[in-house]
């Protein structure tokens, strides 16, 4: 059996754990420094005012920022002129490589981002009491709001990874400018399809009722209440497409980049 086609816990365990030992003394400094300044922020929020939810929206801060950083850099050695050849030459499979740079942008990211910011949390709260004798609710990574926060970096993050793989140099500011030229591309290409297609039943940027009516014999609510129907079935559909599909679908490019590389 070819290495190339299965995928083993085992070496997917090792590939993860090389990837947090190499870049271990990053990892420590950068969590200082966000712990010093989550001290100062938590004391100044503590003395000037007090706000239940300061931990929830302070974390999913650092999860986005933070996590664009990790996701722009987490196939630095794919690009390496010399790292490169020997992170490909790895014995372990496709798939296996391409899962655990995922796996450590994304789910290992969050846990971690977790546990830190709750062990910071403990301690600059600690520090509130002592100073102030007032602290704020101690960080919730249960919370509605961190957890549909943490949903939505899964799915943001995602096409960023795929420029992350693309683009040697500069990949977040690379990949933001094609999704805006794709997204400013899809717009213009659907504006004209309806226009081509419905043109007759505008007058201008608007819907003309009146042709509308002349032509389905329709009366004012009954289309109102058509469009808000057609509005239902397109906010599932895109529903579906952003939870659902984007995230995987990104990362089977990653793959096949992976893949077409190696070969």
């Amino acid at each position: 059996m070819r290495t190339r086609n299965i995928f083993h816990p085992t070496r997917f365990y090792l590939l993860v754990r090389n990837g947090i030992v190499l870049n271990k003394s990053t990892l420590l400094i950068v969590s200082a420094a966000v712990g010093g300044i989550l001290l100062f922020l938590s004391a100044i929020d503590a003395f000037l005012g007090y706000r239940p939810r300061f931990h929830q929206g302070l974390y999913l801060g650092v999860l986005y920022v933070g996590g664009l950083i990790v996701t722009s850099r987490i196939f630095r050695e794919f690009h390496d002129t010399v790292k490169g050849p020997a992170w490909l030459l790895i014995p372990a499979s496709l798939l296996e490589k391409t899962s655990s740079r995922i796996a450590l942008s994304t789910a290992i990211y969050v846990i971690t981002t977790m546990f830190i910011y709750f062990g910071f949390s403990l301690l600059s709260e600690g520090f509130n009491w002592l100073l102030f004798r007032r602290h704020h609710p101690l960080f919730n990574p249960f919370d509605h709001m961190i957890l549909h926060g943490v949903a939505l970096y899964f799915v943001l993050q995602a096409p960023l990874l795929v420029g992350a793989i693309y683009f040697q140099k500069h990949s977040l500011s690379k990949t933001i400018l094609a999704l805006l030229g794709y997204t400013f591309v899809f717009f213009v290409v659907v504006g004209i399809a309806t226009w081509l297609i419905f043109g007759e039943y505008f007058h201008g940027l608007l819907p003309n009722l009146e042709t509308l009516i002349e032509q389905t014999g329709a009366y004012d609510n009954a289309i109102i209440a058509n469009i808000g129907k057609l509005g239902k079935v397109a906010l599932w559909i895109w529903r579906i497409i952003f939870w659902a599909l984007i995230p995987p679908l990104c990362w089977t490019i990653c793959y096949y980049r992976l893949r077409e590389t190696q070969r």
